[in-house]
């Protein structure tokens, strides 16, 4: 059940990847269904005692780091539950110091 969840959010986020590539959006942050992404990730990563790189697919792997490294620039805007989320996705992928 979780490997068909999570192949079908890698997809999904693959196809919100293409389009900002393709539109050449310049946004701050993520998109919230991206958080929430990159966060389930980071969740079954951890409890697989792997990290988020290890069960990322290897052709998704540039998508997850464009988006990971936009983790890092969310606006202080949002809520306190999407920042915690952000906080998580760091901390999980080794950027303890950003989160």
């Amino acid at each position: 059940m979780h490997s068909k969840g999570l192949a079908y959010m890698h997809k999904e986020a693959q196809k919100e990847y293409d389009w900002i590539m393709k539109e050449k959006v310049k946004a701050k942050g993520v998109s919230y269904f991206i958080l929430k992404y990159l966060y389930l990730v980071a969740l079954e990563a951890q409890a697989d005692g792997k990290t988020p790189a290890d069960i990322v697919p290897k052709n998704r792997k540039t998508m997850y780091s464009f988006f990971l490294n936009k983790v890092a620039e969310v606006p202080k805007s949002q809520d306190m539950q999407e920042k915690s989320m952000a906080a998580v996705v760091l901390k999980a992928n080794g950027k303890q110091k950003l989160a």
